[in-house]
Formats: structure tokens, C-alpha cells, sequence
């Protein structure tokens, strides 16, 4: 386990910057749909594509000052956060700090298991992965990372994007 650059892999990842507020779900989400792209096609001129082309080069953290540009993805962001469908209440984004955060992870082309958690200075490589194995290693790395630390603690969720196969 060890951090890794965000060049490694083609890896798309960006630091959440403190003006963007409690905002580390859509940073999670980003992260998660951002780094499956190869196999998740975004229609040619969606917010998040365009995004991600033009702050490819970018660091980190220049990628993080970018998103608090990025209108579309920003209005995107809070209105999801405060429909009516989500399920808890919307935090304020200048609120105080939550108890609760949201981190993702990717597979990368190497095939290198990565956390990324907007808050860290770089993605997280936890080892190798494939395809067939990607949902149990991510489930051994949140054993090992998270649950061991804590074990006591039920305030653990996960969700998996995942392709439709037939």
C-alpha cells in the first residue's frame, strides 16, 4: 500500500479544496466515473468529459480549484444533493465538518487497485487487480483499511459502479 502519482495509471484524480465545502460525495462520484470512462462512455460534450479533457494535465490540486469553476458540475452537484429523492438531509456546504465521508475506487489500466479520497494528497495503490477480481480486493482493502481500525463502528456503507453484462 503506498501512494502512487496521478499520472500512474491514466489515474483521473483531484483534491478537494476547502471552498468547495462538504462536498466529498461528489468528489467521490467524480472520481468513480471519471476513472471509468474506458468502459462507461460519456456523451461527447457532457460536463464531466469536457471536465476531465481539459484539466487532464493538471495537478491535483489545480484540478480541485478547476471543479469550484465548473458551474454545470457544481449546480449538478448541489441539486442531487438537495432533491427530494436523497435520503438524508443536505448538509451546508460552509457547515461544519461531517463524521461521514465518501472515498472511491478505481482499477487502474495497470491493473493496480487505487483509493481515491479527495482529501488525501495523492491516490492510494493497494496492490494489484483485475476485472474478475476488482469487488473482492476493494472489499479486502476496506477490511484491512477500515474495518480492522475500527471494528466497532456501523457507519459503513459501500456502493459499486458497475457495467451491465448479459
Amino acid at each position: 500500500r503506498g501512494a502512487c502519482t496521478s499520472k500512474e495509471g491514466n489515474i483521473f484524480f483531484l483534491q478537494q479544496v476547502a471552498d468547495f465545502g462538504n462536498a466529498c460525495g461528489t468528489i467521490a462520484c467524480l472520481h468513480a466515473i471519471s476513472n471509468s470512462r474506458e468502459w462507461l462512455a460519456l456523451e461527447e460534450g457532457a460536463a464531466l468529459e469536457d471536465f476531465v479533457r481539459a484539466e487532464m494535465q493538471s495537478s491535483p490540486e489545480e484540478r480541485g480549484r478547476a471543479l469550484l469553476r465548473a458551474g454545470a458540475l457544481r449546480a449538478s452537484s448541489e441539486s442531487a444533493a438537495s432533491s427530494a429523492a436523497a435520503q438524508t438531509r443536505c448538509p451546508d456546504r460552509d457547515g461544519p465538518p461531517l463524521d461521514h465521508h465518501f472515498a472511491a475506487f478505481a482499477r487502474s489500466r495497470e491493473g493496480r487497485l487505487i483509493e481515491l479520497d479527495g482529501t488525501k494528497r495523492a491516490p492510494v495503490d493497494h496492490g494489484p487487480t483485475s476485472a474478475a477480481t476488482f469487488l473482492a480486493d476493494v472489499a479486502s482493502a476496506v477490511k484491512r483499511q477500515f474495518m480492522d481500525v475500527e471494528p466497532d463502528s456501523l457507519d459503513f456503507s459501500l456502493l459499486a459502479l458497475t457495467r451491465l453484462t448479459e
